[in-house]
């Protein structure tokens, strides 16, 4: 390489510098017009309002009712296992409990069904203050309670289911009180007994009750693959399924269905209407009874489990059938006076239940409106009479029908 290549050579940049100055042609430059620019600023602000309106809509827009809502109640038992009222004291406070209840579900335009037994009908017969009939004219429901489980006869549980529901019918009228929750007899067939007693539907079906269904026709267990056993679902056995909501599968659950018999749980065109659709006492509504029962506390999730088996059941309902979801509301879950933490828990819960009316995804029902619904759209095939529906069809059971049916 000669002197003159080395002298046009860099170290830090080893290329033959140029000896000439080359000129390089300028940028080109691009001008909008001024009708472009314009154009594209309309057109984003189109879009921002656009997006802005949309969302607006979004927030504030209620859509139209698309399906039909599910019919939703509640119960509450006055009394069972063996309750008493020892003296008047202890039946005003009582009342001034069930007062309070009753006049919360009416604040927020809710309804509850309240079912009683012989204490608390004994009670008003001797000092009057009778809140059932309050209840009536706050709009809300009546009807029996029947704790009878045990039997030696097929004539036992009519007599008893008879007996209870004289004593309502004298307090609250018997066309106010047409239904009763349980008298789950084993081995005996309830529907039967309660149809003949003068009872249109039954509710507050629990697993219990399948201990009249012959074991082959009883639900599945889900942990078992297999119909529930008698040690499944019998009594004062710890931990078991006696008190699960039957049957235990919600899509099955939520249609009540009549019985003429408890031969299986399918459903008839004629008998008792048995009100399935039980989701647990509002306290266990979490855990599941079974798993806290007696010390089953009142907490926020169990109101809202109670939210989503309502979103399930609207996702998944049969809108051409009649639905239902329900569960017991103790006495005792606010208290009296109310304690605060559980006031407030019912209250959230009562509100947003409200809101779920205003939006089309619950119906607030009695028992009674309920059944008259299923009646409506599913007349029993044996008509209907004074004492229930198609109780006193038949010689043979005419000597078990109250005296106004024969």
């Amino acid at each position: 390489m000669d002197n003159q290549t080395n002298q046009n050579l860099n170290p830090a940049n080893p290329v033959p510098e140029l000896k000439q100055n080359i000129s390089l042609p300028p940028e080109p430059r691009v001008f909008l017009k001024p009708k472009v620019i314009i154009s594209a600023l309309v057109g984003i602000l189109i879009l921002v309002g656009l997006g802005v309106g949309s969302y607006y809509l979004w927030e504030n827009y209620n859509p139209p009712f698309v399906t039909k809502p599910i019919n939703f109640a509640v119960m509450l038992h006055l009394e069972g296992g063996g309750f008493t009222i020892a003296d008047e004291k202890q039946f005003n406070a009582m009342n001034s409990e069930l007062k309070q209840v009753i006049d919360l579900f009416s604040k927020y335009d809710a309804k509850i069904t309240i079912e009683s037994e012989s204490p608390y009908t004994e009670a008003v017969s001797k000092w009057g203050n009778n809140q059932l009939t309050y209840a009536l004219e706050k709009g809300m429901g009546v009807g029996t309670h029947n704790d009878v489980m045990r039997v030696n006869s097929q004539e036992e549980p009519v007599n008893s289911y008879k007996s209870v529901k004289a004593k309502v019918d004298a307090i609250v009228g018997a066309e106010n009180n047409i239904g009763c929750s349980g008298g789950w007899v084993a081995g005996y067939d309830w529907a039967v007994a309660a149809h003949k007693a003068g009872f249109s539907y039954l509710d507050g079906a629990v697993m219990v009750a399948a201990l009249s269904v012959p074991e082959k026709n009883r639900p599945i267990n889900p942990d078992t693959g297999k119909p529930f056993t008698d040690t499944e679902i019998g009594f004062n056995i710890p931990n078991n399924y006696m008190h699960d909501p039957l049957p235990p599968d919600l899509k099955d659950r939520m249609y009540p269905r009549r019985l003429k018999d408890t031969n299986d749980l399918v459903g008839d065109d004629s008998g008792v209407l048995l009100m399935t659709g039980e989701l647990e006492e509002l306290s266990a509504m979490s855990e599941g009874r079974k798993n806290c029962f007696p010390g089953c506390r009142l907490t926020k999730d169990d109101t809202d489990t109670l939210f989503k088996n309502i979103d399930y059941a609207n996702s998944i309902k049969d809108n051409t059938k009649v639905s239902l979801l329900y569960f017991h509301f103790g006495l005792g879950t606010i208290g009296f006076p109310a304690k605060e933490d559980n006031l407030k828990i019912v209250e959230d819960w009562l509100s947003k239940m409200q809101e779920y009316q205003n939006e089309g995804k619950i119906k607030w029902m009695t028992m009674k409106e309920v059944y008259e619904e299923y009646n409506e759209k599913n007349p029993s095939a044996n008509g209907t009479t004074p004492c229930g529906d198609g109780v006193c069809e038949g010689p043979e059971i005419a000597s078990l029908c109250p005296t106004d049916c024969k």
